[in-house]
Parts: C-alpha cells; sequence; structure tokens
C-alpha cells in the first residue's frame, strides 16, 4: 500500500506522457486524476496508521551500491513526519488535477500538462518518504527538473495556484493584480496578445526582471508607445548573433511576452551604402514596464 501511494502519480504520469495521444484528452484527464484520488485515499489510511496509530513503516528496495566500506540502498521512511507532509502534498495536487481538467480544456496539449503534474507529485512524495540521502537527492532533483520544464513550457504552472490559493511565484501579489474580473485574469496568461497595455501589469517573475534589466544594460531597449500608455522591449541584432537572437525570442514567446511567430531578416542600407542584415524582436506593450 505505502508503495502505491509513490507509485500511481508516476503511472498516471506515464499514461497521459507516452500514450495521451491514444487515450486522449479525456482519458488523460481521468487516468490522472483517478490515480491522484487513489493515492489521496491510500495516504489518508497510511495518515491513521503511521500517524494516529505511531507505527512507521520502513520499504528498502534493494542496495545500489555495496561493498566493503560502503552501503546505500533505496530505501522509503514512513513516519509521522511524511504522512503530515504527504497528505498536504496529495490533497492539494488532487484538487489542482481537478480543477486543471477544465481550466487547460481549451489548451492544445493538456496531456503533456497533467504528465508533468502528475510526475511532480511524484517526486515530490519521493522527497518526502525519502530513507537516506540517495532518494533525498534523486527526490530533489526530480521536482527541480519538473518545475524548470513548468517553467519552459507556454503553459503557466504557478497560475493554477494563483488561482486557488492567491499566491504567485515569488509569494508576492501585485495589489491591483486580484482586482482584475476571473476571465480578464485567466486572459492575461493565455491570450496576451489580445490584451491593451493597461491590463497587462504582471506579474514578472525574477528570471524575467533580470533577463530585462540585464539586456537593456546591453542590446535591447525600451520604447514608450506614441498612441499607448506602455512600453515595450526592442531587441535587434546582427545575423552574426541569429542563435542568440531567436533563444531570446524563444525565452519570451513561450511566456506570453511577444509573438510566436519567428522574426524574419531586415535588410538596411546604411548611410556609407553598406548593406546591413539584422533581426527585430518587439514585445507586447506592457504599463508596468514603464
Amino acid at each position: 500500500m505505502y508503495l502505491s501511494i509513490i507509485i500511481l502519480p508516476l503511472l498516471g504520469s506515464i499514461v497521459s506522457g507516452l500514450i495521451g495521444r491514444k487515450v486522449g484528452v479525456t482519458g488523460a484527464n481521468l487516468i490522472t486524476c483517478t490515480c491522484l484520488i487513489l493515492s489521496s485515499i491510500l495516504m489518508t489510511i497510511a495518515f491513521y496508521e503511521v500517524g494516529i496509530c505511531s507505527s512507521p513503516v520502513s520499504i528498502n528496495l534493494g542496495s545500489w551500491v555495496e561493498s566493503e566500506f560502503m552501503s546505500i540502498s533505496w530505501e522509503f521512511y514512513i513516519d509521522q513526519l511524511t504522512v503530515s507532509l504527504g497528505l498536504a502534498v496529495l490533497y492539494c495536487s488532487t484538487l489542482i488535477h481537478i480543477y486543471s481538467v477544465s481550466y487547460m480544456s481549451e489548451d492544445p496539449h493538456p496531456q503533456r500538462f497533467m504528465s508533468y503534474l502528475s510526475l511532480f507529485t511524484f517526486f515530490m512524495l519521493f522527497l518526502v518518504s525519502a530513507g537516506n540521502y540517495l532518494t533525498l537527492f534523486v527526490g530533489w532533483e526530480g521536482k527541480i527538473n519538473c518545475l524548470k520544464w513548468f517553467n519552459s513550457d507556454p503553459i503557466i504552472y504557478n497560475v493554477s495556484f494563483c488561482v486557488l490559493f492567491n499566491i504567485t511565484k515569488n509569494k508576492i501579489a501585485p495589489p491591483n493584480l486580484f482586482k482584475l474580473k476571473m476571465p480578464n485574469y485567466i486572459r492575461f496568461f493565455t491570450n496576451n496578445n489580445k490584451l491593451t497595455s493597461d491590463q497587462r501589469i504582471g506579474p514578472h517573475n525574477l528570471d524575467i526582471i533580470s533577463i530585462i534589466i540585464g539586456s537593456t544594460l546591453g542590446d535591447t531597449h525600451l520604447e514608450k508607445r506614441k498612441r499607448g500608455i506602455g512600453s515595450r522591449i526592442i531587441f535587434e541584432q546582427s545575423n552574426k548573433n541569429v542563435e542568440y537572437l531567436m533563444w531570446f525570442h524563444s525565452y519570451f514567446s513561450n511566456r506570453g511576452y511577444c509573438n510566436s511567430k519567428k522574426p524574419k531578416l531586415n535588410k538596411r542600407i546604411r548611410k556609407n551604402g553598406e548593406v546591413f542584415f539584422h533581426y527585430r524582436i518587439n514585445t507586447y506593450t506592457f504599463s508596468s514596464f514603464n
């Protein structure tokens, strides 16, 4: 039973991620949510057996390194602290899974999102139930990599937490953010190009702010729009630095800061008659960039 609590989210993630096209959106949502619900029920039973009845469980799956001076095994230890943390992780993750079924219904790849979300839950359970430093390291690194995948995906993972618990990635919400109506708030993260500059107010996480400040000190500049109340970022590079510019465009377009269409090569003739080839990226206009 205790191993099933950890493995069920992984099974849901594998099914949704590898054969998500075959089972379809409805099948992926049903499988991942069912796995999380079953895991939550089992964790509730474990909370009674381990937490209330004070009967910790130790599971040794086998050794990884076995030598004369060192012995490292794949070990899990389920105690009162583990079931308390695991119960919070599973209950919150199950609610987010159920909420994401309707929230991600218009996204083109909901199976991938549900797979990432279930995999993140698996590594969180792997982490809190670790019995030694090996399993603790695997759970921690897996959790970090899942967060990186979420951050590099066009889908904004933190929106689910933000809507459910009114928090942002940096745990600080702008005072005027939650004054927006719910449809406008959701549209900010999904159809950013259809908003006006006064509606684009952030929040901007630390990575975005760092790149904006660092690039503005280098090659980019901010432009104040004539008929708008916001500013936009202009990034120009010659064709010699096309790889850096394309990375910059991919990073910003995946996070909804500019159009997803790749920039085209432009030609400009300088005063001395020299032909100059360059690329140009314009972000959307944000009032918060002022």
